[in-house]
């Protein structure tokens, strides 16, 4: 067992109550083999997309090995979804993901990804938040999605959403994409915070489930070390304001309304200088009506202000965990 867990490049994990309830006991073969699985997870960073719980009953919670609840898995419950999370399980172990986003043109100075993407570690985690539709968003604001996806990816960052339908979806749908074109472990670059009773539309990355509530805010603040925003409809802007709150940079873009629009009007009379370094209150306020397309704009300012940044150590707000 321990040299076939060693030797396969991946170990699907068929979840159920029992098969939970045996490993955390560490009852027979299956509590051996959790204890294997365990120890390489700890002890290899390959290990990282390796190994993957097919949910096949119960709830999560019920079902996955705590050493591997936060961690992407695979829901085979519901037969009429067998094929397509199947696909889904395909696409995972080949490399292919589903969606590529479209090109955007000419980046000008903005790091490509051959330049941004060789290491393995984000040099800085932006959280974007956005308005949680469970219908599609409008084409505009899709689109502008795709593209801060894209331009994150390619510009070296790291990217924390809370896990919603709507923004949170299509803005990781695009980065995954991109970081997978460049063929790098999608899980140290995609954090999603998700409340633990909820299965996010989009499950790739590193998925870190929390009690529902205020939790889910802190623990992405934490993880985060600027903010982008992206219309929303409540708990958007109290992204914005547990950041600011953090004396971390938030970037709304206001044209996209809602929340980013709010929270754009209170920064007017809350400026001071210093408040985002190496960014002037000229700068900041031109994303108002910003002078070159939007994402490419709110990407300039996020490159000026992470320039101006030491390198982080801090697991929490800067680098992802090399586990």
């Amino acid at each position: 067992m321990t040299r076939s867990v060693r030797d396969s490049d991946f170990v699907p994990i068929v979840c159920t109550p029992r098969y939970a309830a045996k490993a955390i006991a560490n009852e027979g073969g299956v509590g051996f083999e959790g204890s294997v699985i365990a120890g390489s997870i700890l002890t290899s960073g390959a290990t990282q997309n390796k190994f993957i719980p097919l949910l096949r009953a119960g709830t999560p919670a019920e079902s996955i090995p705590l050493f591997r609840l936060n961690r992407l898995y695979i829901d085979f419950k519901e037969e009429f979804a067998f094929a397509a999370e199947a696909e889904h399980l395909a696409r995972h172990m080949c490399n292919r993901p589903s969606e590529v986003p479209p090109p955007i043109g000419d980046a000008g100075a903005l790091a490509q990804p051959d330049d941004a993407l060789r290491g393995e570690q984000p040099r800085r985690w932006i959280v974007v938040a956005g308005t949680g539709n469970r219908d599609r968003l409008p084409k505009g604001v899709e689109k502008l999605c795709v593209d801060v996806g894209h331009l994150l990816a390619t510009s070296g960052f790291g990217l924390v959403t809370g896990g919603w339908p709507g923004v949170d979806r299509a803005v990781s749908q695009a980065f995954a994409a991109s970081v997978q074109s460049a063929r790098l472990p999608l899980d140290n670059f995609l954090t999603q915070v998700v409340e633990r009773s909820w299965t996010p539309p989009f499950k790739r990355g590193r998925i870190i489930p929390v009690p529902s509530g205020e939790a889910e805010y802190i623990e992405a603040v934490k993880r985060a070390d600027a903010a982008v925003l992206i219309g929303g409809l409540g708990g958007t802007y109290r992204t914005g304001e547990y950041m600011r709150a953090a004396g971390k940079p938030v970037f709304p873009i206001s044209q996209t309304g809602g929340d980013a629009a709010r929270f754009f009007a209170r920064m007017s009379g809350k400026w001071y200088d210093g408040w985002i370094p190496s960014i002037s209150k000229q700068q900041y306020f031109a994303l108002e009506k910003p002078p070159v397309s939007t994402p490419k704009f709110v990407l300039h300012l996020l490159e000026h202000w992470a320039e101006q940044l030491a390198p982080t150590t801090d697991n929490l707000s800067g680098t992802a965990p090399k586990l």
